[in-house]
Protein backbone atom coordinates (compact mmCIF):
# COMPACT_ATOMS: atom_id res chain seq x y z
CA UNK A 1 0.00 0.00 0.00
CA UNK A 2 2.66 2.80 1.08
CA UNK A 3 5.17 0.76 -1.59
CA UNK A 4 7.42 -0.42 1.48
CA UNK A 5 7.81 -3.74 2.06
CA UNK A 6 5.68 -4.94 5.71
CA UNK A 7 9.22 -5.86 7.44
CA UNK A 8 10.84 -3.02 6.40
CA UNK A 9 8.26 -0.89 7.36
CA UNK A 10 7.74 -2.84 11.11
CA UNK A 11 11.72 -2.34 11.07
CA UNK A 12 11.84 1.15 11.33
CA UNK A 13 8.92 1.75 13.31
CA UNK A 14 10.79 -0.42 15.82
CA UNK A 15 13.59 1.53 15.72
CA UNK A 16 11.86 4.59 16.04
CA UNK A 17 10.26 3.39 18.97
CA UNK A 18 13.24 2.55 20.57
CA UNK A 19 15.04 5.80 19.17
CA UNK A 20 12.12 7.53 21.20
CA UNK A 21 11.92 4.81 24.05
CA UNK A 22 8.46 5.10 23.76
CA UNK A 23 5.36 2.45 22.51
CA UNK A 24 4.22 4.32 19.48
CA UNK A 25 1.27 1.46 18.47
CA UNK A 26 -0.65 -0.97 20.58
CA UNK A 27 -0.26 -4.43 18.68
CA UNK A 28 -2.91 -7.36 18.77
CA UNK A 29 -3.44 -10.45 17.02
CA UNK A 30 -6.05 -8.17 15.07
CA UNK A 31 -5.27 -4.94 14.78
CA UNK A 32 -2.87 -2.12 15.24
CA UNK A 33 -3.42 1.32 16.64
CA UNK A 34 -1.88 3.96 17.96
CA UNK A 35 -1.16 4.13 21.68
CA UNK A 36 -1.41 7.92 23.25
CA UNK A 37 2.45 8.47 22.99
CA UNK A 38 1.89 7.25 19.70
CA UNK A 39 -1.26 9.57 18.97
CA UNK A 40 0.48 12.63 20.45
CA UNK A 41 3.79 11.75 18.27
CA UNK A 42 1.58 11.34 15.03
CA UNK A 43 0.30 14.80 15.36
CA UNK A 44 3.50 16.50 15.80
CA UNK A 45 4.60 14.70 12.64
CA UNK A 46 1.40 16.12 11.20
CA UNK A 47 2.54 19.75 12.73
CA UNK A 48 6.09 20.00 11.74
CA UNK A 49 5.02 18.40 8.03
CA UNK A 50 2.85 21.56 7.31
CA UNK A 51 5.31 23.88 9.35
CA UNK A 52 6.67 26.75 6.93
CA UNK A 53 4.53 25.76 4.14
CA UNK A 54 2.40 28.14 2.90
CA UNK A 55 -1.16 26.07 1.14
CA UNK A 56 -2.49 28.29 -0.74
CA UNK A 57 -2.92 27.63 -4.01
CA UNK A 58 -4.06 24.29 -5.42
CA UNK A 59 -0.78 24.09 -6.80
CA UNK A 60 0.91 23.58 -3.55
CA UNK A 61 -0.81 20.23 -3.06
CA UNK A 62 1.66 18.69 -4.71
CA UNK A 63 4.41 18.88 -2.35
CA UNK A 64 1.46 16.77 0.30
CA UNK A 65 0.87 13.45 0.37
CA UNK A 66 -2.30 12.40 -1.43
CA UNK A 67 -5.22 10.18 -1.02
CA UNK A 68 -7.64 9.63 -3.25
CA UNK A 69 -9.17 8.19 -6.71
CA UNK A 70 -6.83 8.15 -9.13
CA UNK A 71 -7.43 8.37 -13.08
CA UNK A 72 -6.23 6.27 -15.90
CA UNK A 73 -2.96 8.26 -15.88
CA UNK A 74 -2.76 7.02 -11.79
CA UNK A 75 -3.23 10.43 -10.95
CA UNK A 76 -5.45 12.25 -8.62
CA UNK A 77 -6.85 15.13 -10.51
CA UNK A 78 -8.03 18.14 -8.51
CA UNK A 79 -10.17 20.30 -10.68
CA UNK A 80 -11.11 23.65 -7.96
CA UNK A 81 -12.94 26.77 -8.30
CA UNK A 82 -11.58 29.64 -6.49
CA UNK A 83 -14.50 32.17 -4.66
CA UNK A 84 -13.44 34.19 -7.27
CA UNK A 85 -14.03 32.18 -9.68
CA UNK A 86 -10.54 31.28 -10.65
CA UNK A 87 -10.22 27.43 -12.07
CA UNK A 88 -7.22 25.04 -11.45
CA UNK A 89 -6.49 21.70 -11.88
CA UNK A 90 -3.92 19.85 -10.29
CA UNK A 91 -3.04 16.27 -10.99
CA UNK A 92 -0.98 14.47 -8.09
CA UNK A 93 0.83 10.99 -7.56
CA UNK A 94 -1.21 9.52 -5.33
CA UNK A 95 0.18 7.69 -1.79
CA UNK A 96 -3.16 5.68 -1.63
CA UNK A 97 -5.14 4.89 -3.94
CA UNK A 98 -8.74 4.45 -2.91
CA UNK A 99 -12.16 5.48 -4.38
CA UNK A 100 -13.80 4.63 -1.08
CA UNK A 101 -14.40 7.70 1.49
CA UNK A 102 -14.59 5.87 4.98
CA UNK A 103 -11.39 4.56 3.98
CA UNK A 104 -9.58 7.89 2.29
CA UNK A 105 -11.13 9.72 6.26
CA UNK A 106 -9.61 7.34 8.89
CA UNK A 107 -6.60 7.62 6.68
CA UNK A 108 -6.37 10.96 6.83
CA UNK A 109 -7.12 10.56 10.15
CA UNK A 110 -4.25 8.67 10.53
CA UNK A 111 -2.05 10.74 8.84
CA UNK A 112 -1.23 9.51 5.95
CA UNK A 113 -1.79 12.47 3.73
CA UNK A 114 -4.31 15.35 2.66
CA UNK A 115 -8.02 14.08 0.93
CA UNK A 116 -11.29 15.76 -0.76
CA UNK A 117 -13.98 14.26 1.27
CA UNK A 118 -17.46 15.82 1.23
CA UNK A 119 -18.47 17.72 4.07
CA UNK A 120 -21.37 15.76 5.09
CA UNK A 121 -18.42 12.57 5.79
CA UNK A 122 -16.43 15.32 7.81
CA UNK A 123 -18.15 18.06 9.55
CA UNK A 124 -17.79 16.57 13.10
CA UNK A 125 -13.71 16.23 12.43
CA UNK A 126 -13.53 19.34 11.11
CA UNK A 127 -15.63 20.76 13.87
CA UNK A 128 -13.37 19.02 16.51
CA UNK A 129 -10.14 20.02 15.01
CA UNK A 130 -9.46 16.11 14.27
CA UNK A 131 -9.01 17.12 10.15
CA UNK A 132 -7.93 20.32 8.83
CA UNK A 133 -9.27 22.38 5.77
CA UNK A 134 -6.58 23.01 3.46
CA UNK A 135 -7.78 25.91 0.92
CA UNK A 136 -11.26 27.07 2.57
CA UNK A 137 -11.65 29.40 -0.60
CA UNK A 138 -11.59 26.66 -3.14
CA UNK A 139 -14.34 23.74 -4.28
CA UNK A 140 -15.46 21.05 -6.40
CA UNK A 141 -17.23 22.84 -9.56
CA UNK A 142 -20.94 22.23 -9.03
CA UNK A 143 -22.45 19.52 -9.96
CA UNK A 144 -25.54 17.42 -10.21
CA UNK A 145 -26.57 13.95 -8.93
CA UNK A 146 -29.58 11.71 -10.28
CA UNK A 147 -31.08 8.53 -9.17
CA UNK A 148 -32.54 6.63 -11.67
CA UNK A 149 -35.29 4.19 -10.56
CA UNK A 150 -38.36 2.58 -12.54
CA UNK A 151 -42.08 3.66 -12.04
CA UNK A 152 -43.48 4.44 -8.70
CA UNK A 153 -45.58 2.05 -9.31
CA UNK A 154 -44.80 -1.25 -7.71
CA UNK A 155 -41.55 0.49 -5.89
CA UNK A 156 -40.63 -1.06 -2.63
CA UNK A 157 -41.43 1.10 0.11
CA UNK A 158 -37.66 0.57 1.15
CA UNK A 159 -36.66 2.44 -1.86
CA UNK A 160 -38.52 5.04 -1.87
CA UNK A 161 -37.17 5.90 2.04
CA UNK A 162 -33.84 5.86 0.79
CA UNK A 163 -34.33 8.00 -2.57
CA UNK A 164 -36.22 10.35 0.28
CA UNK A 165 -33.21 9.93 2.70
CA UNK A 166 -30.49 10.86 0.02
CA UNK A 167 -32.62 13.72 -1.44
CA UNK A 168 -33.06 14.84 2.24
CA UNK A 169 -29.30 14.23 3.58
CA UNK A 170 -28.13 16.11 -0.22
CA UNK A 171 -30.36 18.99 0.75
CA UNK A 172 -29.16 19.55 3.84
CA UNK A 173 -25.50 19.08 2.90
CA UNK A 174 -25.66 22.15 0.44
CA UNK A 175 -27.18 24.21 2.59
CA UNK A 176 -25.14 23.69 5.94
CA UNK A 177 -27.64 22.31 8.09
CA UNK A 178 -26.94 19.00 10.26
Amino acid sequence: MLGIPKSRLSRRIAELETRLNASLLQRTTRKLSLTAVGERYLQHCQAMLLAGRVISTPRDLASLPVLGAIEADRMVHYDLVHSSGERCEVAIEARLAIDDFPIRKNAALSGLGLTMLPMMNCRQELADGRLIQLLPDWSLPGGHLQAAYTQRRGMLPAVRAWIDHISSAFTHDLHGHE
